[in-house]
């Protein structure tokens, strides 16, 4: 019996201390800060409010935690590797059938999904825009070594 009180007492404890520690993180403006470290690439977040602040070798980075909206990921189905010409062009021309459907284009657009269609050719085109893009702004944000 003085083991589980001993027991129920420390938990309670816990929770009594665990629950005044708190941060402000994001703070009252929805904003989150946060330290990058050059030399090893680590990120911390960090609380002002707390007197927290980065280091001389770190970069004091800001960041919202909703953002505007923006233009949706891209989204594509992938057959496997290999996968031969004869079952790609017919796979192909079925999700063009299903892409032109008023179904489809109904269902997308009331869940607020733009829609783009593109073969194989271009959606890999498209994707590598997307990835050099976010190469770019990596590397202009300091985060990329390439």
């Amino acid at each position: 019996m003085r083991t589980k009180l001993i027991v129920a007492g420390l938990t309670g404890g816990l929770l009594i201390v665990g629950g005044a520690a708190y941060a402000t993180i994001p703070d009252h403006s929805g904003v989150i800060h946060g330290c990058y470290a050059k030399q090893n690439g680590n990120l911390r977040v960090i609380d002002p409010s707390k007197h927290q602040k980065c280091t001389s070798t770190e970069l004091a980075m800001n960041w919202n935690q909703t953002g505007p909206k923006g233009a949706r990921g891209p989204a594509g189905i992938a057959g496997p590797k290999g996968l031969p010409a004869d079952i790609a062009t017919k796979l192909t021309a079925s999700l063009q059938k299903v892409y032109d459907s008023k179904e489809f284009k109904d269902f997308m657009s009331n869940r607020g999904f733009g829609t783009v269609w593109g073969d194989a050719t271009e959606f890999a085109t498209f994707m590598d825009k997307g990835d050099a893009q976010m190469g770019d702004a990596m590397k202009a944000a300091g985060l990329s070594k390439a």
